[in-house]
């Protein structure tokens, strides 16, 4: 009975060993504030490994010009005309800021502050610090580097603003007040000759912006073409071809046909209602909807189902940066990047050598001490032997 306490003593302080060696090479982050602090200061090596990306969010204060005809609506396309041609359409130019001084507070700020800490959590962003400027609502940011970091830096300084607009009005139908969650699904899909994967936007809307989604499915719903009688065509052109004038009934027949032929298309073209999915101005898509929708969500593929890795994984991506966003809600400033600077890590390769050495060592001699001292028995000296020699 006291060999077998004497071996768990052995490996109780072992562990107890390399755990102390790992926190003070790694270091422990807690979360204080407004910040992932790390709790073994001394040791502040971990989060420096592969260096950090400072980043700096300043408030937007740029405007927006936007052209609008006499009935007040926009004029789409507009960039290319100039002052003069402005002028003789009768359209106005308009400048709009995008923050109005009535949004820079102290309170915006912080919202803005706290729903990029959520976009960094989603993004399963573990060591950053941020911090406030609370005069001028500056947002600065430090993060370990990493492959995704791009991805999460393009997430964080999206707005976040969504919106469900008619195609032609642009009135706006639904928007970030109607979203409930967001999130992203998968489906197989093995309707083709292969199986393969869909990725799937998953838009669940609350209460409110359910009722309103029926509303707007049932509304915007695609309409079936029903081409008119074809028979006045045939008819017309057999009645001209009795003329006496082979040319004039020729010429006749064609014209009838023509005519015809576009009344036809004419008839066949619906006004077909649509409306556009956008965020930050930017259209998502541009769809109709084959029947009213009564589940309160949007399912929208992000594209094709396919069995290639690289292809998913893309798809993937592209869903899990939008549904980010629209989860974490829409920022009520509008901020712009202005600093996205690779910080290098001062801790270099031969440092990080000696590091793992000087680990190594520390549990190689505390494990030689422990068994001296309780003259363990050869057993446990072969056992431990080996592993030196696996792990050297």
């Amino acid at each position: 009975m006291g060999i077998k306490m004497k071996k768990i003593k052995i490996l109780t302080i072992t562990l107890v060993i390399a755990v102390i060696t790992m926190i003070a090479f790694f270091g422990v982050y807690t979360k204080v504030q407004n910040r992932m602090e790390n709790q073994v200061k001394d040791y502040l090596y971990g989060m420096d490994l592969k260096g950090a990306r400072s980043i700096r969010f300043v408030v937007n204060n740029e405007k927006t010009t936007t052209i609008k005809d006499a009935e007040g609506k926009v004029v789409e396309d507009s960039e290319s005309l100039t002052d003069e041609q402005i002028a003789e359409k009768g359209y106005v130019k308009e400048e709009t800021p995008n923050n109005s001084e009535e949004v820079k507070t102290l309170d915006n700020y912080k919202t803005s502050k706290e729903i990029i800490e959520k976009r960094l959590e989603k993004s399963g962003v573990q060591n950053y610090i941020i911090k406030l400027d609370e005069q001028t609502g500056t947002i600065a940011i430090e993060l370990t580097e990493n492959e995704n970091t791009d991805r999460v830096i393009s997430d964080l300084s999206s707005t976040g603003k969504f919106e469900i607009i008619d195609s032609e009005t642009k009135e706006v139908l639904m928007d970030n007040n109607d979203i409930k969650r967001a999130r992203v699904m998968y489906g197989s899909d093995s309707s083709g000759t292969t199986a393969g994967t869909t990725v799937y936007l998953d838009i669940e809307f609350n209460k409110d912006g359910s009722k309103k989604l029926e509303e707007i499915s049932e509304k915007y719903v695609k309409s079936e073409e029903t081409p008119k009688d074809e028979t006045q065509a045939t008819d017309n052109t057999t009645n001209e071809t009795n003329n006496n004038e082979e040319t004039t009934a020729e010429n006749t027949t064609n014209n009838e046909t023509t005519d015809n032929a576009e009344n036809n298309e004419e008839a066949n073209t619906t006004n077909e209602k649509k409306i556009i999915m956008q965020i930050d101005d930017n259209e998502i898509m541009t769809t109709s909807f084959e029947s009213p929708i009564k589940t309160g969500k949007l399912q929208l593929s992000m594209g094709a189902s396919t069995t290639d890795q690289k292809s998913l994984q893309n798809s993937i991506e592209q869903a899990s940066n939008i549904a980010n966003v629209l989860d974490t809600g829409k920022m009520p400033i509008k901020y712009s990047l202005e600093e996205n600077q690779y910080i290098l890590s001062e801790i270099t390769d031969e440092e990080i050598s000696i590091g793992i050495y000087v680990a190594l060592a520390t549990i190689v001699i505390g494990l030689i001490i422990l068994i001296i001292k309780n003259k363990a028995q050869g057993v446990i000296r072969s056992n431990f032997i080996h592993w030196i020699y696996s792990y050297t």
